[in-house]
């Protein structure tokens, strides 16, 4: 039996995390069940930008933030990967001060989202070292996972500078290391057994 929460001993699930394929429902699946603590909450989200109806870039936003995409405009902040012409551009010093912001507010707070984690970010020591101090924390944190085939695919981009794939390798085994983190394989088709697992580990929290 899986028990949720950081208050029992034992084989509690301290880390909830889903990992998928891109674009398939696992942030949106975590705003649905969030959306009544989205006010309670700390971390971060990464929220999709478009521009002229297709995909332009992402940006680092507050856990509290309800909308996943966003028009893109040239006056939003927190903007750390983006499409300029056929190449894309990051820029990593969002991570060093709007993200390490984000996860130090995060401890005041009953639960953390990390949506998402295991990429660019991880190329960034403090944040690195500020997300494992998180992770390792007594608050408990829910979010994305990169999977490994997305990372070894960004580790295969000119345009992404770093190890990601063997980084992204090393934040799972640590996540997994002590048996209080679950990583749940998500698709469509699995939805609302994975609906409950996340409700589950909500009930305890709040």
């Amino acid at each position: 039996m899986v028990h949720y929460g950081k208050t029992q001993k034992g084989n509690q699930i301290m880390n909830l995390f889903l990992e998928g394929p891109v674009r398939t429902g696992k942030s949106t699946l975590l705003r649905e069940c969030l959306r009544p603590f989205l006010t309670q909450i700390g971390g971060f989200s990464c929220q999709r930008l478009w521009l002229h109806g297709v995909p332009y870039g992402y940006r680092l936003t507050p856990a509290a933030n309800r909308i996943l995409n966003q028009r893109y405009t040239p006056d939003l902040t927190g903007i750390f990967t983006w499409h300029d012409g056929n190449q894309r551009k990051n820029d990593l010093t969002v991570f060093e001060t709007l993200g390490v912001i984000f996860l130090t507010e995060a401890y005041n707070k009953p639960l953390i989202l990390l949506d998402e984690i295991g990429g660019l970010e991880l190329l960034v020591p403090a944040f690195r070292e500020k997300l494992y101090q998180v992770l390792n924390s007594s608050v408990p944190c829910i979010g994305v996972l990169k999977s490994t085939i997305k990372a070894r695919f960004m580790n295969q981009s000119a345009d992404d500078p770093g190890d990601i794939a063997t980084l992204n390798g090393e934040l799972r085994a640590s996540l997994l290391a002590n048996g209080q983190a679950r990583i749940l394989s998500y698709t469509p088709e699995c939805r609302t057994q994975i609906k409950s697992e996340i409700q589950a580990f909500l009930k305890e929290t709040f």
